[in-house]
């Protein structure tokens, strides 16, 4: 029993210290005039990785939408799609992303609906490649 609580105090101090999980990924660029509603809109990397995400048209809260992900420029391991609305926590919606043949993926998600009747999000799509972790945030707005 003397050895429950250094293990216990082990596993509290190494959760300590996290909040800034941007810090962790390298940043893909989007293209900020890109409506992910009106169709694919592409990240890149100064490295050559590139990620294509496209929604289906007018997404729209509490309906199931597929959303599809196609990556080039190395290889993908891990993508996950994690959709938060700005400035509000909206709690967790994040969706491991599943593959469907070569650099093509795909999940089916709900948008939870905002009582205040905001519909600005950003969909952030991240993924291991190349020994480092990525992210490329897609904004975008619902249909209602």
């Amino acid at each position: 029993m003397r050895y429950v609580l250094p293990a216990l105090t082990l596993l509290i101090v190494a959760g300590c210290g996290g909040g800034n999980e941007s810090a962790n990924f390298t940043e893909l660029h989007t293209d900020p005039a890109c409506d992910i509603t009106a169709g694919p809109c592409v990240a890149t990397g100064d490295d050559g990785l590139r990620i294509e995400l496209q929604l289906p048209p007018a997404p729209v809260a509490l309906k199931p939408i597929e959303v599809k992900v196609r990556t080039a420029g190395a290889r993908v391991e891990a993508p996950v799609l994690d959709l938060s609305m700005i400035g509000m926590d909206m709690g967790d919606n994040r969706y491991r992303l599943l593959a469907q043949g070569d650099d093509a993926w795909r999940a089916t998600v709900v948008l939870p609906i905002c009582i205040q009747d905001r519909a600005d999000w950003n969909a952030d799509v991240t993924f291991s490649a190349r020994g480092g972790r990525y992210r490329a945030r897609f904004p975008f707005s619902t249909g209602g």
